[in-house]
């Protein structure tokens, strides 16, 4: 038997729930996704190394003999440096053919590129101690910095406060050490470098991250129209198949007598109706995805969720199910937009009836909570799979479970609760129910 228990008396504040599989929105920017995206770029880097490398090399090279012609750039500091720098580069190339291995860990390439760019300023650095015992204007440093935040997709937060330490002790070390080079220039041209670099490598880093979400935006939607396709597919298959072997029956069978004619026809309108129910949930699914956020109003959510119930109850009688409703006496004042909270109830409330078993309950409450209303939709079902939990509110995740007269399951009802929660800034959860069931938990901020 069905009922409908408003309850308008004064409802207790119930504590919490611990929700054991939370719907709120993965972030786009995971743990899992910054581990990919700097492994990309540490591929990236890794290769502009060796590049970098060899290029430096032979500028030491044409340096090297451009000393030999210039009389003003011939003293013993000059070449020493330059076959420093020629043998680091030499080793940094060594390393590297070690570093790429496949059984090297990742974390090593991370620092080999790190120790690169650190090696690539001091180079410049050094350049510019050498040459500013000769000449009053050198610029080594600033380049020095250009070339690497040019190079490198470099991670701000790693590079800036390691060019300002650099930039801080060059100049220190001008003016400490007297050298030929105006100490006011060598600032100058040293913090011109150094914030060019810097926003360069914050413009290419933000536009490396900014194209690494959409290439993942991407294939998270190439992945979910594959799994549309299989699940149409299948879905579909089996209606069809049905329906198809039906009407050739009443075909083949012209002779049919009437009662089962009529149980043919039945049969194929069930095989309409799943169906249907598919392609409903595909384009509900589409619309609550693709348009905009819906205006939200202040307004008593005690409304749509009765209405919502009330509506259902031929259904829960239909299948021999009590579905009960408790609602607070005073209005649950909240920012919400009515057919959104509607279609959140026909969804929670559906599955809970195709899952709850023939005599049990489901049980509609709304509480009042800390500066919140919850919603708490229960059912005496099988509930969900420890291992099914986590993708419980992802698009097209399927449960395991059958329900109680074997419905299909788009795995699309789950994911349009949680969509329209959170445009309406609500929250959807799910506990398990003790001894068995499920539970469904919105959280709406109280107005």
């Amino acid at each position: 038997m069905s009922s409908v228990a408003p309850s308008f008396g004064a409802a207790e504040s119930s504590p919490e729930r611990a929700p054991a599989a939370s719907a709120r929105r993965t972030p786009r920017w995971s743990d899992g996704a910054e581990r990919e995206f700097a492994a990309e770029v540490t591929v990236l880097n890794l290769r502009r190394c060796r590049i970098a490398a060899i290029a430096g090399m032979m500028i030491i090279v044409w340096s090297t003999l451009l000393s030999l012609m210039l009389p003003e750039l011939q003293f013993a500091d000059l070449q020493a440096w330059f076959g420093a720098c020629f043998a680091l580069y030499a080793l940094l190339l060594a390393v590297r053919t070690w570093v790429i291995r496949p059984t090297v860990p990742p974390w090593w390439r991370e620092a080999y590129v790190l120790v690169f760019v650190v090696a690539l300023i001091g180079i410049c650095d050094g350049f510019f101690y050498v040459l500013s015992q000769q000449l009053t204007a050198v610029s080594a440093f600033s380049r020095g910095m250009l070339v690497t935040a040019v190079i490198f997709v470099l991670p701000p937060r790693r590079y800036l406060p390691f060019v300002a330490a650099n930039e801080l002790l060059l100049c220190a070390w001008v003016a400490w050490r007297g050298v030929r080079v105006d100490t006011l220039t060598a600032f100058l041209d040293g913090t011109a470098g150094a914030v060019v670099g810097a926003v360069i490598s914050w413009v290419l880093y933000s536009a490396k991250r900014a194209d690494f979400v959409h290439q993942q935006q991407i294939r998270r939607q190439h992945t979910e129209m594959n799994e549309l396709m299989a699940i149409t597919a299948h879905d579909l298959r089996s209606p069809l198949f049905s329906l198809n072997n039906l009407l050739a029956l009443a075909l083949s069978r012209a002779g049919l007598d009437r009662s089962r004619l009529l149980e043919v026809i039945a049969d194929a309108a069930r095989a309409c109706d799943r169906m249907l129910e598919l392609v409903s949930g595909l384009i509900a699914a589409h619309a609550v995805e693709g348009k905009p956020n819906a205006p939200v109003a202040v307004g008593d959510l005690r409304g749509p969720i009765g209405a919502a119930v009330v509506r259902l109850q031929p259904l829960a009688a239909a299948r021999g199910l009590d579905l009960r409703l408790e609602l607070p006496a005073t209005a649950a004042d909240a920012r919400f937009h009515e057919a959104a909270v509607i279609q959140i109830i026909d969804n929670l409330v559906g599955n809970a009836l195709k899952f709850t078993p023939a005599g049990g309950t489901v049980a509609v409450n709304l509480r009042p909570g800390a500066r919140a209303w919850t919603l708490e939709v229960s059912d005496e079902g099988p509930g969900v799979p420890l291992d099914e939990q986590p993708r419980l509110f992802q698009k097209y995740a399927r449960g395991s479970v059958p329900a109680t007269q074997g419905e299909p399951s788009t795995g699309l009802g789950l994911f349009i609760v949680r969509t329209l929660a959170e445009r309406m800034g609500a929250t959807v959860s799910y506990t398990p129910r003790v001894p068995h069931g499920a539970v469904f938990t919105v959280v709406w901020p109280q107005a």
